[in-house]
């Protein structure tokens, strides 16, 4: 799942309050059962967004790696034309994967 700044935002201010509830006067004995709820959704979200990040590292990476193994070969014009062709349209895909991975879509 994706989440925005905003949605994270939002989360955490859920969490704050929850927080603030513990042992309070309107704290009916279940605030910090409600409060450690909200603090593993929050966790959740963080969490899903470092996970993102990462896929994000690892599809640019994969389409650096295309992209300087087919500049280096196109340069030289050491490799046939249909290799050519076939790494300019892997690179294209890891690109459109990249770009997808950082929009939020696998």
């Amino acid at each position: 799942m994706s989440h925005t700044k905003q949605s994270i935002m939002d989360q955490a201010q859920v969490y704050a309050s929850a927080w603030s509830m513990v042992g309070g006067p309107f704290d009916r004995g279940q605030a910090l059962e409600n409060a450690e709820e909200m603090s593993r959704e929050l966790s959740t979200m963080i969490e899903a967004v470092f996970q993102q990040r990462d896929e994000l590292l690892v599809a640019l990476e994969k389409a650096a790696e295309v992209f300087d193994f087919y500049a280096k070969h196109h340069a030289s014009k050491t490799i046939p034309e249909e290799d050519k062709a076939r790494n300019n349209y892997e690179h294209r895909n890891m690109c459109r994967s990249a770009i997808a991975t950082a929009k939020g879509g696998a």
